[in-house]
């Protein structure tokens, strides 16, 4: 039988959340031959490379391919693993992330059934340890809710369980290596670009949503380090600009919008910690993922519209000293 779907993971030096992602794909329900899994080795130092091999030689009856690829980015990795899929469709997962035994034969339903262009689920968080009191599940759920259906508008679909045609995206010019993690620096959008290209150039294009199609991804340590969130929330709205394009706004404008985003992350951080609801907000820590971490996204978004602004001053690799 044709093989349907190329699951392409790409890794970077997570061998032992690998094992985890690996073991979920080689336990489906669909039939072997049905897909294939395409591991991508973005320059891991640990034993990736290691850990692939024992499970080619474990299930020597599923497509599993090794494959190395030098150019450093999660994007570089993801466009590799497309440029050597058999299937018409590619089904992104990353390395930290669970698939259940159903997703593959879900997935393969859907694309039968509907022929969506993109198509992708909900994605539920697990923990690599024990989360702090006031840390939310909500934070890291990814859902469209329980009703299968297209996204319009800016609906988008997460990167751990993006599902696409390779075709589509081959038309699209593959994701943006600008874009995405590149080795352990924070880097996001990737595959929110490509949705907001592909509503721009091809119209009546179906992005479809499938309660479904599940996915499980691990939340790191790091997320409940409140600098962490904040420095990774900066680095996203600097991102925004080169996701969903350029504002057309003058420069006093991005000045005025800076200093008002910064004047409400100062308010809201006096008021959070003396002044806000604890019946709503009980933890300080509520209080900054609800309502300070938007405001330094706006702030992100408008120092990068700014420099963009008087790009006769400052250059993109200037930018990027200040993430």
């Amino acid at each position: 039988m044709k093989i349907k779907i190329s699951v392409v993971l790409a890794t970077y030096n997570r061998a032992r959340l690998l094992k985890d992602c690996l073991s979920s794909l080689v336990n489906q329900s669909a039939s072997n031959s049905l897909y294939e899994i395409i591991v991508v080795d973005n320059n891991s130092k640990d034993n990736t490379k290691h850990v692939i091999n024992s499970f080619i030689n474990r299930f020597p009856e599923l497509n599993i391919n090794y494959i190395k690829e030098k150019r450093q980015g999660l994007s570089n990795a993801r466009n590799t693993g497309c440029k050597n899929a058999s299937g018409k469709y590619l089904a992104y997962i990353d390395d930290d992330a669970k698939a259940p035994k159903n997703w593959i034969i879900n997935i393969i339903k859907t694309t039968d059934k509907i022929k969506p262009d993109i198509l992708g689920g909900p994605i539920y968080p697990y923990y690599s340890c024990k989360k702090p009191a006031w840390f939310k599940d909500e934070y890291e759920i990814r859902s469209h809710g329980e009703t299968a259906r297209f996204l319009r508008g800016k609906e988008r679909l997460s990167g751990s369980n993006f599902i696409i045609k390779k075709n589509l995206l081959k038309k699209l010019g593959m994701f943006n290596p600008n874009l995405g993690m590149t080795g352990n620096k924070l880097r996001y959008g990737e595959e929110t670009k490509l949705m907001v290209d592909a509503r721009n150039i091809i119209t009546n294009i179906k992005i479809y949503y499938n309660p479904e199609l599940k996915i499980k991804h691990m939340v790191k340590k790091e997320n409940f380090l409140l600098l962490y969130k904040m420095k990774s929330k900066f680095i996203a709205g600097m991102q925004k600009i080169d996701v969903y394009g350029k504002q057309d706004l003058p420069k006093f404008r991005f000045l005025l919008n800076i200093n008002i985003a910064f004047l409400k992350i100062i308010f809201l951080l006096i008021f959070g910690c003396f002044f806000r609801n604890r019946d709503k907000y009980y933890y300080f820590g509520n209080f900054v993922y609800e309502r300070i971490l938007p405001q330094i996204s706006e702030l992100a978004k408008n120092l990068r519209g700014f420099l963009r602004a008087n790009n006769s001053f400052f250059k993109y690799r200037h930018e990027e000293k200040l993430i």
